[in-house]
Parts: C-alpha cells; sequence; structure tokens
C-alpha cells in the first residue's frame, strides 16, 4: 500500500527521484528540465515556509513518488489570496497509472485546503480550451481556467541547442536565429549596470511594486521575500542600472539545466523592471544580461510577460517566440473565486 507523507530527505535527494524519474518518462526524447540541489535549496527549502508542501509517496521503504508546492500570497483581482505554485509531480515510471498521482495530489490538496490555501498555480504546454489534465479529473470539486502565455526566447548558442534538441526543424531553426541575432556587446553607455546590493533592495521593492499596479494576478511581494528573489543562497543573478546616483531599473534570472539530446543550461528571466517602464531601459537591460550570460556559457535565455517586459520589447532584443506557447492553469476548490477574465499576469515561474 503506498504511504504519502512529507517527504524528511535532502534537496538532493529530492532531485535526484526527480531526475531519474523524469528522464526515465521522457527516454531521451522531448526536452525536459533536470533539478539540482541548489535550485532546490532556492525555490523550495529556503524562503517561505512551504516543508508541508514537500510531499513523498512510499511503497514500504522506497520512494516512489514526489509532489512539491510553493506557499505564497497573492493579489487576484485586489484581494489578497492564499495560493500554491505547484510543479515537480513525477512518478516511478513502474508505478505508473496505480494512482500514485492521484494520492500525492489529493493529499497536497487536503493540506492545501486546512490552511486556507484556495487555489493551485502551475504553468503546462498549451492544450485545448480549459478541459482538466488527466489526472486531474478524478477531483470533482476542481475548476480548471487557463491562460495562455507566451514565452520568448533569445538563442546565446545555436550549436549547444541544436545538439540538445531531438527535433530536426528545431535544430535548424536555433542556429539560423543564433546566426542572425548575434548578443550585442553592451556600449560604454551601459557601464552605469552593475550587480545587486543589499541596499538597493528597498529601491528595488519600490520599482517592483509600482510595476504591478496594473496587474490583476500577482505576487504579494515583501522586502524580505523579495530579496531571496534576487540574491537568496548566492543563486539568482540579478543587476541593476543606477543613472544619477539611483536606482532606475533592474533585472533578474535563475539558471536551469535542460536535457535532451544533450544537456544545455538556461537562464530563466524572471524580472524585467524599470521607473516608469520604460522600455529603453528594458532593452538595455536585456541586452547587459545578455552578453553576461554569454559569458557564462549559457544556451538560451528565456522571459515572458510575466517578468513585466513587452513582447515588442523583447522582439526588438533578439528573442523569438517558443511554440507551443504554454498556458498558465488555475485549479480552484474555492467557489467564491475566480480566474475568469483575467487579463495581466505577474507571477514568477519556477
Amino acid at each position: 500500500m503506498t504511504d504519502i507523507r512529507s517527504f524528511s530527505g535532502t534537496p538532493a535527494e529530492f532531485a535526484t527521484f526527480l531526475n531519474k524519474a523524469w528522464r526515465s518518462t521522457f527516454g531521451g526524447g522531448a526536452t525536459h528540465q533536470l533539478w539540482d540541489e541548489q535550485l532546490l535549496e532556492w525555490s523550495f527549502y529556503s524562503g517561505s515556509d512551504s516543508s508541508q508542501f514537500r510531499l513523498a509517496a512510499y511503497d514500504g521503504q522506497a520512494l516512489v513518488g514526489v509532489f512539491c508546492a510553493q506557499a505564497g500570497e497573492f493579489s487576484v483581482f485586489g484581494s489578497q489570496v492564499r495560493g500554491l505554485v505547484v510543479c515537480c509531480l513525477a512518478v516511478e515510471p513502474s508505478y505508473a497509472r496505480k494512482g500514485v498521482g492521484r494520492a500525492l495530489v489529493a493529499e497536497m490538496h487536503s493540506r492545501a485546503n486546512v490552511h486556507g490555501f484556495r487555489f493551485f498555480l502551475g504553468h503546462t504546454v498549451a492544450g485545448a480550451g480549459t478541459a482538466k489534465p488527466s489526472f486531474l479529473k478524478p477531483f470533482k470539486a476542481f475548476t480548471v481556467a487557463k491562460k495562455r502565455m507566451y514565452v520568448w526566447a533569445q538563442i546565446l548558442d545555436g550549436a549547444a541547442v541544436a545538439r540538445c534538441e531531438n527535433s530536426a526543424w528545431t535544430r535548424g531553426f536555433a542556429r539560423t536565429v543564433g546566426a542572425l541575432t548575434p548578443v550585442r556587446t553592451p556600449n560604454s553607455s551601459e557601464e552605469q549596470i552593475r550587480a545587486f546590493r543589499l541596499a538597493d533592495l528597498d529601491r528595488c521593492y519600490e520599482l517592483l511594486t509600482d510595476s504591478l499596479t496594473t496587474a490583476d494576478l500577482t505576487n504579494l511581494w515583501t522586502p524580505e521575500s523579495l530579496l531571496h528573489q534576487l540574491s537568496g543562497n548566492g543563486f539568482p543573478v540579478t543587476m541593476v542600472l543606477e543613472q544619477n546616483g539611483a536606482v532606475d531599473g533592474f533585472i533578474n534570472f535563475h539558471i536551469i539545466t535542460v536535457a535532451g539530446r544533450a544537456e544545455m543550461r538556461v537562464a530563466i528571466i524572471d524580472h524585467v523592471i524599470a521607473k516608469g517602464g520604460a522600455n529603453a531601459v528594458h532593452r538595455q537591460l536585456l541586452r547587459h544580461a545578455s552578453a553576461r550570460m554569454l559569458d557564462q556559457n549559457l544556451s538560451v535565455a528565456t522571459a515572458s510577460r510575466l517578468a513585466g517586459v513587452a513582447s515588442s520589447t523583447l522582439l526588438r532584443s533578439g528573442f523569438v517566440p517558443v511554440i507551443p506557447p504554454l498556458e498558465t492553469m488555475f485549479i480552484v476548490w474555492d467557489d467564491d473565486l475566480s480566474f475568469d477574465g483575467i487579463q495581466e499576469v505577474r507571477t514568477v515561474i519556477i
């Protein structure tokens, strides 16, 4: 009988199981994310207290499934709502279709409900309409809404992307786009962009909260949670633009590893923020960050509207849309909470 309980192991043990399960599931086919100890430590083991939402399924002493989520406070149409950002659902392939995933989801929902959380938030590859994913269909109380989200990618190293991707079309596309959109060397006027310092926190917090005033759904940031996002555990990278002694913008990203035919390192841009939403500052920050990523031997940079930057600015900065798009998925069990009509979403992708 499968036993569902809190995962008590280390981030390294969690990552080892996740990667083994996902490699077996994808079988060298579709590209997929790999997890490491540092990424899990930053995402789920520090910052907000989400220990009760790191779940594991055991058959005797054998670990056969994991599921984790990050607890958060959100603004939904101006109202404060507690929600969980979910990801990392993985089941040992030999236990697939035996109810392990369903049991993990049921336990996560039970814990969330007890502690006043009202929805799950996740991201999935775009599908048809608002249909429930197959593993959610047994949960009659769940209402699922989706909003399409376009991810944009800048090809920093077309050859590395070609080595990783399985699709011949994607390999050719990456080589071509990489050659046509080389990363620009920042000019001398961009020397005012520097690494984030603790003394910048209050100004970055002010810039971020000002940028969120029109959002229908956003994280409710505090200075403490923003500090973790910008520099927690020394894992993310944040740079600020300073003009006339004042910080007028910042860019923040973290790095993941993606596996396919080979592995490549990818930057996920979480925030591109400028005073007054100035597109020129956004482009300047993106150029500087891309040069930094190239120096760090990253192969791709990705961003979306979630980061606070317009699609037109991404296009002008050498980014191209990723096909198929993703969907932000809202899984709700509270009849008084609805995401109907939601337009601008500004949340961080884990």
